[in-house]
C-alpha cells in the first residue's frame, strides 16, 4: 500500500501544483487583459461618438458634402465591415504565427489604427470634396486596422477560461476598464476641442493615438495565451466554414440580435447630446462634461456592482430591470422642455441620463458575458470553440449600429436645420485656427 500510495501522492501534488500555476496566470492575464481596452474604447469613441461632431463644428463642407460623407461612412462602411470582419476571423483561425493566436493580430491592429487616426485629424488643409474624399479614405483604414485589433480582443477573451465564473469576472473587469475608456474620452475631448475644434482634435488624436498603441504593446508583452489544443492548430477553417459555425448556434445568433439594438439605443444619447447642449444651452464644452461625468460615473458603478447584482436577481431579471430602467430615462428626456413641470436644464438632463446609463451598462454586461459562453455552447454542442468565428458578430453588431446611428443622426441635423447652424460655427472656428497659425508662424 505505501508503494502505491507514493506515485498518487505525487501526481495530486503535481496537480495542485499546476492549478496553482492556471489560476496564478489568469489573474495576471485577467488584469493587464482588461486594463488594455482602456486605450482601446477611448480610440473607438474619438471616432464613433465624435467623428462626426469634428466635421460637423470643424470643416466647412455644404449640407450635400456632409450628407454624402455622412452616407459613404453609414453604409459604405457596412459593406467594407461585411468583408474585412468575417474575412479577419477567419484568418486569426488559421494564422500560423507561434507567439500567440490573437496577440500579433491585436499589437499590429492597434500600431496600424493609431497612425490612422493621427493622419485622419491632423491633415486638415483639404477643401470641399476633396476632403469628403479623404475622410473616406481614412474611415476605411480606421474600419479596417480597427477590426485587426477588435475581432482578436474580444475572440482572446473566452480563450483566456473555460471556468463559468472565471469567464464571467475577466468580462465584468473587461467591460469595467473599457468603459472608463470611453468615459476618459468622452470627458477629456469636449474639454479640449470647444472652441479650438481644429487644433483640439489635432492634439487628441495624438494623445489617444498613443494611449492606444501603449495598452496594446502592454497586453502584447504580459497577457499569456494558453496553448491551442490540438484539434485548433490542425484545423483549416474556410470562410464556409466559419458561416456555418455562426448560422448553427442559435445562442450568439440572439444575443448578436440584442446587441444589435442596444447598440444603435445606446449611442443615440451622446451623439445627439453635444448638438443639443451647444445649441440649446450654450457652445460650452464644460456642460457637456456635466453629462458625461453623469453617464460615465453611473455606468462604472453599476458595472462594479454587476456581480453582486446579477447573484442577487439572476441575469434573465436583470437584464429585463435594465430595459425598463433606460426606457424611463430615454422617456423622460423626450419630454424634456414640453411642459413647466420638465424644463429644460442641465441637471434634469444629468438626471436622467444617469437612469439611461444604468440601464444600458446592467443590459450590456449581461450581453457580453452570454457572448463569451456562447463559446462553450458551441463547445459542448459541436466540439469546437472558434473562439475567433464566434466573437466576430459582436464587432460587426456594434459597428453595423454605428453605421444605423450615423445615418439617423444626419438625417436629424439634416432636416432639422442643426447642421446649417453649426456652420457658422464652424467657419468661426476654421478661421481661428488659420489667424492662430499665422501668429505662431510671425513668432
Amino acid at each position: 500500500m505505501e508503494t502505491k500510495a507514493a506515485p498518487e501522492a505525487t501526481a495530486a501534488e503535481a496537480k495542485s501544483a499546476a492549478e496553482l500555476l492556471r489560476k496564478k496566470t489568469f489573474n495576471r492575464n485577467k488584469w493587464f487583459y482588461s486594463v488594455s481596452g482602456i486605450g482601446r474604447d477611448m480610440s473607438y469613441s474619438l471616432i464613433d461618438s465624435f467623428l462626426l461632431i469634428y466635421i460637423q463644428f470643424g470643416v466647412s463642407l455644404t449640407l450635400a458634402q456632409f450628407t454624402t460623407l455622412s452616407l459613404i461612412i453609414g453604409v459604405g462602411g457596412r459593406i467594407w465591415d461585411a468583408i474585412t470582419d468575417p474575412l479577419m476571423g477567419a484568418i486569426i483561425e488559421r494564422a500560423p504565427f507561434q507567439n500567440g493566436k490573437f496577440r500579433p493580430w491585436i499589437l499590429l491592429g492597434g500600431i496600424l489604427c493609431g497612425l490612422v487616426i493621427i493622419t485622419m485629424f491632423n491633415i486638415q488643409s483639404i477643401p470641399g470634396w476633396r476632403f469628403v474624399v479623404f475622410m473616406t479614405v481614412m474611415y476605411l483604414l480606421w474600419e479596417s486596422t480597427f477590426t485587426m485589433n477588435d475581432i482578436g480582443y474580444w475572440a482572446m477573451l473566452p480563450s483566456l477560461s473555460s471556468v463559468k465564473e472565471e469567464r464571467n469576472s475577466i468580462t465584468t473587469l473587461t467591460v469595467l476598464f473599457a468603459g472608463v475608456g470611453a468615459i476618459l474620452a468622452q470627458g477629456i475631448i469636449p474639454q479640449v476641442t470647444v472652441g479650438d475644434m481644429r487644433a483640439g482634435y489635432r492634439f487628441v488624436s495624438i494623445l489617444i493615438a498613443v494611449v492606444f498603441i501603449g495598452c496594446q504593446a502592454l497586453l502584447y508583452f504580459t497577457v499569456k495565451e494558453p496553448p491551442r489544443r490540438k484539434v485548433e492548430q490542425s484545423e483549416n477553417i474556410s470562410l464556409k466554414k466559419m458561416w456555418k459555425t455562426i448560422a448553427r448556434n442559435d445562442q450568439v445568433l440572439w444575443m448578436t440580435l440584442s446587441m444589435l439594438f442596444y447598440n444603435i439605443g445606446s449611442t443615440m444619447l451622446i451623439a445627439l447630446a453635444a448638438n443639443l447642449i451647444y445649441l440649446e444651452l450654450g457652445y460650452n464644452g464644460t456642460l457637456y462634461f456635466y453629462v458625461v461625468v453623469a453617464y460615465g460615473v453611473t455606468m462604472v458603478a453599476v458595472n462594479a456592482l454587476y456581480p453582486w447584482l446579477a447573484n442577487k436577481l439572476g441575469r434573465k431579471r436583470l437584464q429585463n430591470t435594465s430595459i425598463l430602467v433606460a426606457s424611463i430615462g430615454y422617456l423622460a428626456i423626450a419630454a424634456m422642455g414640453w411642459s413647466p413641470a420638465l424644463p429644460f436644464n442641465i441637471a434634469l438632463l444629468c438626471a436622467f441620463a444617469i437612469l439611461v446609463s444604468g440601464g444600458q451598462a446592467l443590459f450590456y454586461m449581461t450581453c457580453i458575458i452570454n457572448m463569451a459562453n456562447c463559446v462553450e455552447y458551441n463547445d459542448y454542442k459541436h466540439g469546437e470553440r472558434n473562439e475567433a468565428v464566434v466573437s466576430t458578430l459582436r464587432p460587426f453588431m456594434a459597428k453595423f449600429a454605428a453605421a444605423m446611428h450615423t445615418l439617423i443622426v444626419t438625417l436629424v441635423l439634416a432636416v432639422s436645420g442643426t447642421f446649417l447652424l453649426s456652420q457658422s460655427i464652424s467657419t468661426l472656428e476654421t478661421q481661428r485656427d488659420f489667424f492662430d497659425k499665422k501668429d505662431v508662424a510671425a513668432q
